[in-house]
């Protein structure tokens, strides 16, 4: 007998004719009928997927194009002849009542992306199918088996699920940054809106409305330049991006409201937009606040403009001039030319070399101001080199968006403020030296903290080689003349003069030395007492006299 119908079928072919028959309750190939045998033709010689159960055992058969679907370490190649119920276990409470539904003269029955768990691959997989159970029949007319045609489609299901969960990403995405979505057909001139963007119009709720309703929503001045930017989109040779700025009125309450809109036209084959959509954003307190900033920021420079004292505002890495001053300009004794959208270093030179770059730099980076005093400065003033000493602060400057690109430099010349010192410094030492010169030692108390100053002939009066605390000076006081002390001090705070005599114990010796304290209070601007001033002189000699 030929076997011929089982001569081909690739894989599946060849391991229907490896099988020793004889041992299934289908019985030799020789013994099968023409039926399943004409079957069997059919199925190994399609290149779509099929599946046959055949007879009261309900016998697997596939073909090749089936295979794949059974993947590797599963089921395949012992499925080829098995029973039904022993090769799908996991589903045969589910596929049985099919089967018997053919088997039994019903209808064929018809299952899309159905979710069949199978075993494969080692493991329990899920699976979807789309297939088809219709009777196979044999000679006598009555149905034999299931013809089973089916299309695995997990790939499509998993594709779906996966655009499934990007669309619901989106759609978070989208209401977490509040923003409204649109799409406008230019073949239709019809235009559809989500619920927020609508409301943000006023506009009605209908699925799509005419764009010339939403663009009355636009404020009159943006209106035509709305429309040009959507005419230029529409443009295939403008590449299709849409992105403008403009602001709308809700036709329902007035309500004023900035919005940014982005999107992108899609063309067909003929270059002609069928398609144009995107997002919306509402900018307005982003609009309102950089106003303000650009407000406060022209502010900010009119001040810096009329300032008495030196300022110059300096921009990025290579620190250049964006606004000085003319105080700054006198301080540093050139004229404005030299400084204006330049860098600092090409008008100041001889200042980097002083390590002011240095400063300027780790300012930029960190954000901590810089604070310097008494800097000395040679600068040329008409024409004259002149020695300046100035005060001044490094200030770092943040733009809207926070970040830190600008410095304020203000500076304050304090030379005559410092001359001033250096002469009164020069007077308190001649002062000093000549107190000195008498025998009479100078002390400073301070009135508020209790801290004591004193010259060295003050320490030789009270015995001391050194300097020590104000404790240690009154402990050397004798015992019997701490009142007296005392009660000249409560008088000075009174009267605002200090007088009086005692005695003093040297520690090295422990001799007896009678010492005049004379001084006076000088108060602050609120009258209290802040320090006093005064003088003290060795009177042993006149006591003995």
């Amino acid at each position: 007998m030929s076997f011929g119908f089982i001569s081909g079928g690739g894989e599946s072919g060849a391991l229907i004719r490896s099988i020793d028959w004889s041992k299934s309750p289908l019985g030799p190939i020789e013994q099968w009928p023409q039926s399943l045998r004409t079957t069997l033709s059919i199925i190994l010689n399609s290149k779509f997927p099929m599946f046959l159960f055949w007879g009261p055992e309900l016998i697997c058969f596939y073909n090749d194009a089936y295979r794949p679907s059974l993947g590797n370490d599963g089921k395949h190649p012992q499925a080829m002849g098995q029973r039904g119920a022993e090769t799908w276990p996991e589903i045969w409470d589910f596929i049985k009542p099919l089967i018997d539904q053919v088997l039994a003269g019903g209808e064929a029955s018809w299952n899309e992306d159905q979710l069949l768990p199978i075993y494969r691959n080692g493991k329990i997989e899920d699976v979807y199918w789309t297939f088809s159970y219709s009777p196979a029949y044999d000679e006598t007319g009555k149905p034999a088996g299931v013809f089973v045609t089916c299309s695995e489609t997990t790939s499509k299901i998993m594709s779906l699920n996966s655009l499934n969960d990007y669309k619901e990403e989106l759609e978070f995405a989208i209401n977490a940054a509040e923003l409204g979505t649109w799409d406008y057909s230019p073949l239709t001139n019809k235009f559809t809106a989500n619920r927020r963007l609508k409301k943000w119009f006023g506009l009605p709720s209908a699925a799509e409305i005419d764009l010339n309703l939403a663009l009355e929503a636009i404020i009159e001045s943006d209106r035509d330049k709305v429309k040009n930017a959507i005419s230029n989109a529409l443009d295939f040779n403008s590449g299709g991006n849409y992105t403008i700025q403009y602001t709308i009125v809700n036709a329902k309450n007035g309500k004023e409201r900035i919005v940014k809109a982005k999107g992108k036209a899609l063309f067909d084959a003929n270059q002609i937009a069928y398609r144009l959509n995107g997002t919306l954003q509402d900018v307005t307190d982003e609009v309102e606040a950089q106003n303000a900033f650009k407000e406060s920021e022209e502010n900010f420079r009119k001040l810096i403009l009329q300032a008495p004292i030196g300022m110059i505002i300096l921009k990025g890495e290579n620190l250049f001039v964006e606004l000085v001053n003319d105080a700054y300009l006198k301080l540093a004794g050139k004229q404005r030319k030299y400084f204006e959208q330049k860098p600092l270093w090409d008008a100041l030179p001889e200042a980097k070399t002083l390590g002011f770059d240095k400063i300027l730099k780790k300012v930029m980076q960190t954000g901590i101001a810089y604070h310097g005093n008494e800097q000395q400065l040679n600068v040329i003033v008409e024409g004259k080199k002149e020695t300046v000493y100035v005060n001044y602060v490094y200030e770092p400057l943040k733009d809207f968006d926070g970040t830190i690109n600008r410095i304020m430099v203000v500076a304050i010349e304090v030379t005559e403020i410092l001359e001033s010192k250096i002469k009164i410094q020069d007077a308190e030492e001649r002062a000093r030296l000549a107190t000195e010169s008498t025998g009479l030692g100078i002390f400073e108390l301070n009135l508020k903290n209790g801290a004591l100053k004193t010259s060295g002939k003050f320490d030789e009066i009270f015995g001391f080689d050194t300097k020590v605390n104000r404790s240690q000076y009154i402990s050397v006081i004798h015992p019997d003349d701490h009142d007296t002390r005392l009660k000249a001090h409560r008088r000075a705070l009174l009267n605002g003069h200090l007088y009086y005599e005692v005695r003093v114990i040297w520690p090295k010796d422990s001799s007896i030395h009678w010492v005049r304290a004379e001084g006076k209070i000088y108060y602050d601007a609120d009258n209290k007492p802040m320090r006093m001033l005064g003088t003290m002189m060795d009177i042993t000699q006149q006591r003995k006299a």
